[in-house]
């Protein structure tokens, strides 16, 4: 069977077609221009003008983009070389271990980990009953003044206020 057959088989669809037929020639040419002007209508608005824009925007992005990575590859030696010397300063500065720069801040911001421990680059740190201010103070400190940054942190609250129970892992 053909689509048009098909088409025709479906009982609202012969309706309409019986409808068209019964028409006045003239009301027949009307309702098949409307019919053509509707369809213009749906393909530009839901065809033509949303491929369009998508185009358009995609062509928009990929000229910014392109400028990003442009500027990116000019600055690129300038970050790395102002990232090495960065760290380079850093080092020099303290020229301690991870594991010292950390016990030195702790005992400067009066707070007392009950135990350090280094894993590999990192350093993991525990603290019973400390205060929370002091501790967040002593981390803020870290990020700061000495590059150390929280990896991970688990915090547990005490039944006294203010106080906390608190295990970090610290890399630099």
């Amino acid at each position: 069977m053909s689509l048009g057959k098909r088409f025709g088989a479906i009982p609202g669809v012969r309706k309409g077609f019986e409808r068209f037929g019964a028409m006045e020639p003239r009301d027949r040419l009307a309702a098949k221009s409307l019919a053509i002007f509707v369809a213009g209508v749906v393909a530009y608005f839901g065809m033509w003008l949303p491929l369009h824009t998508f185009s358009s925007d995609a062509r928009s992005d990929r000229n910014d983009n392109r400028d990003l990575y442009t500027w990116m590859m000019a600055t690129r030696q300038q970050a790395v070389t102002a990232d090495r010397g960065a760290g380079a300063e850093l080092r020099a500065r303290s020229g301690q271990t991870l594991l010292t720069r950390v016990s030195r801040t702790a005992q400067q911001n009066q707070i007392q980990p009950n135990r350090l421990q280094p894993e590999g680059q990192n350093v993991s740190v525990w603290f019973d009953a400390v205060a929370f201010n002091s501790l967040m103070r002593w981390l803020q400190d870290l990020e700061r003044k000495e590059g150390i940054s929280v990896q991970s942190i688990s915090v547990d609250r005490q039944d006294k206020p203010g106080l906390v129970n608190a295990r970090i892992v610290l890399r630099s």
